[in-house]
């Protein structure tokens, strides 16, 4: 067994009935060119029809698949393509596709990549997912897989075309019966960012309506504080006031009860003092002691 090489590839052009149709040579150029669809011990394959999958969750006829050359492959999207170039694999020859670094490195997940049995006949299709954080655009002849062929030294017994039913020299040809099982969407990024942002709204109007309550019990326990503090003031202030009258009016009392006293006081000495006189000028008896 031993893998083919690029010289291998490059006697496919002149070749009656090749392994790989499709590939362009004319963008070979030089021979080692590192854009060269010919790679020292791979082939890359290119997208040639891009299937957008179906937005509804019943079966769609396929004739109505949408069917574009570019796309905008979004966070979280999937996408069927298929390739430009075709196998026509012997009964001696099998294979292994890889998805390229040049792919992968942006977040596609290439996740039916794989090995392809002896005897297959057709194009070859892929499932792209976007697991990138931004949208990435997806054309026709955009480099989608490396292809590895081998050449066995012996021949298998039954191939994949011969397993294959109905019999057809191209059993994958047009198939694409997958779209009916492939989201649109396929982390259901969209449904689950709508579900966040009902969640986040909903939590929102609770938060909202809940400190409008909040706000609204405060509003009342705060009025009732106010009216209970001003009725309590004002009855402090009435008995604080009678009180203060009473007291200013008994102060009076007191102060003319003194005044009083005083002048009684001074009556009487007066009264005194006249008795003298009188005791003395002779025209009354000094009292008897």
């Amino acid at each position: 067994m031993r893998i083919l090489l690029d010289k291998d590839y490059k006697l496919l052009s002149n070749a009656p009935n090749p392994l790989v149709e499709g590939i362009d040579f004319s963008k070979i150029g030089a021979v080692d060119s590192y854009d060269s669809p010919i790679q020292p011990s791979s082939l890359d394959l290119h997208i040639d029809k891009i299937f957008l999958p179906f937005k509804s969750e019943k079966d769609v006829p396929l004739q109505r698949a949408s069917q574009v050359k570019e796309c905008e492959l979004k966070v979280g999207e999937a996408i069927r393509v298929t390739t430009k170039e075709k196998l026509n694999l012997t009964t001696s020859h099998f294979g292994f596709v890889f998805p390229p670094a040049r792919l992968t490195r942006k977040g596609i997940l290439v996740p039916d990549a794989g090995h392809i049995d002896p005897e297959f006949v057709g194009e070859l299709r892929f499932t792209l997912i976007n697991l990138s954080k931004k949208s990435l655009i997806v054309k026709a002849n955009d480099c989608v897989a490396s292809l590895l062929l081998f050449k066995i030294d012996d021949c298998v017994d039954a191939g994949f075309n011969t397993r294959s039913e109905p019999k057809t020299p191209t059993p994958y040809k047009e198939g694409m019966s997958e779209l009916n099982f492939l989201p649109h969407d396929f982390l259901n990024i969209q449904k689950r960012a709508q579900t966040c942002a009902e969640k986040s709204s909903k939590d929102l109007i609770d938060k909202y309506e809940k400190e409008r309550d909040r706000k609204t019990w405060i509003q009342i326990i705060l009025g009732i504080a106010i009216a209970t503090i001003i009725a309590w003031g004002s009855l402090y202030f009435s008995m604080y006031f009678g009180l203060y009258q009473r007291l200013v009016a008994t102060e009076e009392k007191i102060e003319n009860f003194e005044k009083i006293s005083i002048i009684q006081s001074e009556l009487k000495k007066a009264q005194t003092d006249i008795d003298k006189l009188k005791v003395k000028n002779g025209s009354v008896s000094p009292p008897k002691k």
